[in-house]
């Protein structure tokens, strides 16, 4: 679907300009690297220059989708059985099936991952649950698929499977991070991780999307939903603490940054759109409180020291355009106004450097053209706000 356009008539024109440098930086760069992912590699590259050329038919965009997609067909053997998201073959399958059903449908192109899928996600299978390398991942590709193919018969398996990793707790369904996982931070006790890329959000979004485009399984799993979003709304820290309302992970204390990753903001979005669904006035509301609370945060108080999508201004200025339209709030378009301009403002000063992505191991900035924290996701953030589509940002758990 299409979103209330953002940008002023006065920054149209810089828009473009941001949209016709990325492409001559696409279009420049050697494909010799072989990264296919949809997170860091052409994979997400592909989802930008498909968008680019539905909303601008005069770029000349689609010969990089026919290129990059002929390198991810020949080379993707080489990924083997990584079925991450971010990086390995669901995410791979998860632009295909993107792809396949803006036109005729014709499932065939993803039966092998389907069938590896089924292998894997057997009753003694045993991996990560979180978004971004784990189950939540599978069944984002899952669910994207069983939309064309009309088959759920594997989608409830994989959901079956999620449910048997949680933990009915007193105040609700919520899912652990193990001690040994790579995503556990006290590496001591298993905890519950607060964010979307990694934590019990995530789940919230898988199952409300699961529930919001598959009626066959609604009554199966809302309930499980319901249940999760009353768990989430119960770990808030103290009013009166200083700072953000959520921390990184339950029964901690930290101030978390505002972004896509972690955080009140992320959070907010994802509940009110569980909260809509579910037709619960009362965590709609709650939802909507929370996020007109982040929208009084500004860069100062952000933790942003970038524009990518993950925890930097263009992710956050979609997020706030995605919340203007749920909760039909003009605060919050303000709010993606703000952080557009500051998206723009980085432009303005270095050019296309302006929107490198900071490493923190490296404490530099670095040149990125991922999705998920570099320039094709800046791009993608910047065609929503110009009001095309976002239905990409499903990819993200934002649909």
């Amino acid at each position: 679907m299409k979103w209330q356009k953002i940008v002023k008539d006065e920054q149209q024109a810089k828009c473009r300009l941001v949209l016709e440098t990325i492409l001559q930086e696409l279009t420049k760069k050697p494909l010799t690297e072989k990264d296919l992912s949809l997170f860091g590699g052409i994979g997400g590259e592909v989802v930008f220059l498909w968008e680019l050329g539905c909303a601008y038919p005069d770029m000349p965009a689609q010969h990089g989708v026919d290129t990059r997609l002929d390198i991810i067909q020949t080379e993707l053997a080489q990924i083997g059985h990584q079925l991450a998201f971010s990086g390995g073959l669901s995410g791979i399958g998860w632009l295909f099936e993107f792809l396949l059903q803006q036109d005729e449908y014709n499932g065939e192109i993803n039966e092998d991952l389907e069938r590896l899928l089924k292998q894997q996600l057997s009753a003694d299978w045993q991996g990560e649950y979180e978004f971004i390398s784990g189950l939540l991942g599978y069944i984002t590709f899952i669910q994207r698929r069983a939309r064309g193919t009309k088959d759920l018969t594997l989608l409830r398996q994989a959901l079956q499977l999620l449910l048997q990793y949680s933990t009915v707790t007193a105040d609700g369904h919520a899912w652990e991070t193990s001690v040994d996982s790579v995503y556990s931070f006290n590496k001591q006790d298993p905890e519950f991780n607060l964010g979307l890329a990694h934590g019990v959000p995530g789940v919230i979004a898988v199952l409300t999307s699961v529930c919001q485009h598959h009626s066959a399984l609604r009554a199966e799993f809302e309930p499980v939903l319901a249940s999760g979003c009353q768990w989430l709304m119960s770990q808030t820290r103290a009013e009166q603490e200083p700072g953000s309302r959520y921390a990184y992970s339950a029964c901690t204390n930290g101030h978390s940054r505002l972004g896509w990753c972690y955080g009140d903001l992320s959070n907010a979005l994802i509940l009110g759109r569980a909260g809509k669904l579910l037709a619960d006035d009362v965590l709609f509301q709650f939802s909507r409180q929370l996020m007109l609370d982040t929208s009084k945060r500004l860069y100062d108080d952000s933790g942003v020291l970038d524009a990518g999508i993950c925890h930097g201004s263009a992710g956050i200025c979609l997020m706030y355009q995605q919340a203007g339209e749920l909760f039909n709030a003009p605060e919050l378009f303000t709010a993606a106004q703000y952080w557009l301009d500051h998206t723009l403002a980085r432009f303005d000063r270095d050019g296309l450097k302006g929107l490198d992505k900071y490493s923190a191991a490296d404490e530099c900035y670095l040149p990125e053209s991922g999705l998920l924290e570099g320039y094709t996701g800046i791009g993608l953030c910047l065609l929503s706000a110009l009001g095309h589509s976002s239905d990409w940002s499903e990819c993200l758990l934002l649909q």
